[in-house]
């Protein structure tokens, strides 16, 4: 999922960053509004590296879509192409600490649970009752992986239309992943 892709091309840096921005539409937070068709890359440039994103499936809202974070670089008479397919930064973010949240305060919880059922001394206060309580946060770490799994595995297409768009509009042919 996060392993290094490369690419290999015998276009310039310059060249690879100027087809990068003409032939994909400007990435903005309003690119969910346009009515562009499926498939269409949207871009964002920084130096030399860049970010790739894939306009998936109409009307579908997918926060787990994949984006490619690449960067070009000179390589003797030849240009690299390098990087990762990953979730949007500020998904990951919140990916982190909510599985950290979960796993410290519904692990303590778990514990006191698992506690109070084997040893039958009330811990816990409140109405759950404790067999529940004792399987909530391992379920919603379940729930949470199997989620942001899902929305990998919708994903795929998009990944396969930025690597295509790599392949094609940058002439690279892909090497072994780094």
């Amino acid at each position: 999922m996060w392993r290094e892709q490369l690419w290999e091309t015998d276009l310039s840096v310059e060249a690879c960053l100027s087809k990068v921005t003409s032939s994909t539409e400007k990435d903005t937070m309003f690119r969910g509004l346009g009515l562009h068709p499926t498939g269409t890359i949207f871009s964002s440039i920084e130096g030399n590296t860049f970010r790739l994103v894939a306009k998936g499936v109409p009307f579908v809202r997918n926060s787990f879509q994949p984006y490619f974070y690449g960067s070009v670089a000179k390589a003797g008479e030849r240009t690299l192409i390098r990087g990762r397919f990953r979730m949007h930064r500020n998904v990951e973010t919140f990916f982190g600490v909510w599985f950290a949240f979960v796993t410290v305060i519904g692990g303590i919880i778990t514990i006191f649970a698992l506690e109070q059922l084997i040893t039958g001394r009330r811990i816990l206060e409140g109405n759950m009752d404790v067999r529940a309580a004792a399987v909530t946060a391992p379920g919603m770490l379940v729930f949470t992986v199997a989620l942001a799994w899902l929305g990998w595995w919708f994903g795929q297409g998009q990944r396969q239309c930025m690597e295509l768009f790599i392949e094609t509009t940058l002439m690279a042919h892909r090497l072994t992943s780094a």
